[in-house]
């Protein structure tokens, strides 16, 4: 209905807030659709409003890996367990510009390195570059033509 569709932007505003990380103005806009969506679309607003507060805690969960990743790096030193780790944290935030240098560092020295290889398949699936997703698809497959077989 009009109503419902003034909903609409308030969803992204709310989604915006959230990956701005700004709770308190998140909250205001769920409150304004709580308040103004009709009561069959109240179910959804609920839905929608736990699972931006999900999110919310998949990314702070997230930057407390990224934060412990690179503590470990700083504190025992540079290892390529320790930075696969800070690798697989940044990908995982989308921060494929500060992964990919270490990623590569370690390509450098194996160039078959089949987790680095499948986190740099990810940078380039996250950054949009076709060619190397293409790439680096071929190139996980050599090393093992199962590794991108999917559990589901």
């Amino acid at each position: 209905t009009e109503r419902d569709g003034h909903i609409a932007p308030h969803v992204a505003l709310a989604l915006v807030h959230n990956i701005l990380q700004d709770s308190s103005a998140m909250q205001r806009h769920q409150q304004w659709m709580m308040d103004h969506a009709q009561e069959n679309a109240k179910d959804w607003v609920i839905r929608m409003s736990l699972d931006l507060y999900r999110l919310q805690a998949d990314k702070e969960e997230a930057y407390y890996w990224l934060g412990q990743a690179r503590d470990t790096v700083l504190l025992k030193g540079a290892t390529r367990k320790s930075e696969l780790a800070l690798a697989t944290s940044l990908v995982d935030l989308a921060r494929y510009e500060e992964a990919a240098p270490v990623v590569d560092k370690y390509l450098a020295l194996d160039s078959n390195d089949l987790q680095f290889l499948i986190l740099r398949l990810d940078i380039a699936m996250g950054s949009g570059d076709l060619d190397g997703m293409r790439r680096y698809k071929e190139a996980v497959l050599k090393v093992d033509p199962s590794a991108l077989d999917s559990d589901d």
